[in-house]
């Protein structure tokens, strides 16, 4: 067999993060369609979409690296990322790859969202000589290829993608879309986390500050008491995302604690975000540790461990927070952790009594187990 005609797909993309419909596409790609090899290219920013990651390239590289692996006809190509420039270009790309596997023909795999501004693409005149596939999209209108360009070969795939989306997934409104390898590696090395503060409490900069302030002084209190750094990741984890919903309305508040905590319903307004908080992050795979100690930062429960004690006292003892005698709990945080979070706890439970009515049962209960007790 003559190699010199032997067909590889050239795919590129952020993969920010992989997620299944890409994977979709490379398994089709080469069991249907019956390409030789997918190269698949990990791009960097590009003059016609400009992306803030949030995360390294070796980390969106690594990602990549976890999803694709058992797949042999898989070559991860890095030139993008390892050039030094401010853009990367496909033209430059692929000008590359045909000198080195001179023995392959490119085909071109795009989505078709892209095709309306395929003749800004740089050097388009250079592209055009390359056959296109163009993947289709459920949710974009069809396209009269010929229209935008005379001379664009291409063939239109029709893969029955999920659409998933990735910036939805970094928000963490969608998750689904992840392999289960990508979700675990995501969540263990805490990333994506600005881009979820950022959606869920709605670009609010003094409520955002305050979930880092807290995580900053969890991650003190943690160094006085010597925890591992398992614990320690987890704990800064907790903190930053300990009040991921408390912008959320009313209802949404109570869309979640239905699926997770029913009964917390009727807990009083102002304490339902630690227990729709809670619901969210185990929507969102977290881990158990990191769920139990969003749940008891407000108001504590009857069973409160070293871990979870942390998070109710760097709440009530970030940097942020200005109120009489701050300075004394602060101190005594990092002398005696016990001490500081029951002696917090009666402060939280006299300020909800002077507040409310109704304090609510999960005040009620810690106070009794923790205090009267």
């Amino acid at each position: 067999m003559n190699n010199k005609f032997e067909n590889v797909a050239y795919y590129g993309g952020f993969f920010n993060p992989i997620h299944k419909d890409h994977i979709r596409i490379i398994k089709k790609l080469f069991y249907k369609y019956k390409f030789k090899k997918i190269f698949v290219v990990l791009s960097k920013n590009n003059h016609l979409k400009q992306q803030k990651f949030n995360i390294s390239d070796y980390t969106r590289l690594k990602m990549l690296k976890i999803a694709l692996k058992k797949f042999k006809f898989v070559k991860i190509i890095t030139l993008e990322i390892e050039n030094k420039k401010e853009f990367s270009f496909t033209f430059e790309t692929l000008n590359q790859l045909t000198k080195q596997y001179y023995f392959y023909k490119f085909h071109i795999v795009v989505g078709q969202d892209h095709i309306l501004n395929l003749e800004k693409w740089k050097n388009f005149n250079y592209l055009s000589k390359f056959k296109f596939l163009i993947i289709k999209r459920n949710n974009v209108d069809n396209i009269n290829f010929k229209s935008i360009n005379s001379n664009l070969k291409y063939k239109l795939l029709d893969l029955k993608l999920k659409n998933f989306n990735s910036s939805q997934i970094r928000n963490g409104q969608n998750i689904l879309g992840l392999p289960k390898k990508i979700l675990n590696f995501i969540n263990k090395n805490n990333l994506y986390l600005k881009n979820r503060l950022n959606f869920y409490l709605q670009n609010d900069s003094i409520r955002i500050l305050h979930c880092y302030l807290v995580a900053n002084q969890a991650l003190k209190i943690a160094f006085k008491y010597h925890l591992n750094n398992l614990k320690t990741q987890q704990l800064y984890l907790a903190a930053i995302l300990h009040d991921i919903t408390k912008n959320l309305s009313y209802q949404n508040h109570i869309n979640l604690i239905l699926g997770y905590k029913p009964k917390m319903k009727n807990e009083p307004k102002k304490t339902l975000h630690a227990y729709s908080g809670a619901a969210l992050t185990k929507k969102l795979k977290y881990p158990q540790s990191v769920i139990n100690a969003i749940y008891k930062h407000t108001c504590g429960a009857k069973k409160m461990n070293f871990f979870e004690k942390i998070i109710f006292v760097a709440d009530k003892t970030s940097s942020d927070r200005n109120y009489e005698n701050i300075s004394y709990f602060r101190n005594l945080s990092f002398q005696d952790l016990n001490l500081a979070f029951k002696e917090l706890l009666i402060r939280q439970y006299k300020f909800a009594q002077a507040k409310n009515k109704d304090i609510g049962f999960q005040i009620k209960k810690s106070y009794q187990y923790w205090i009267k007790k």
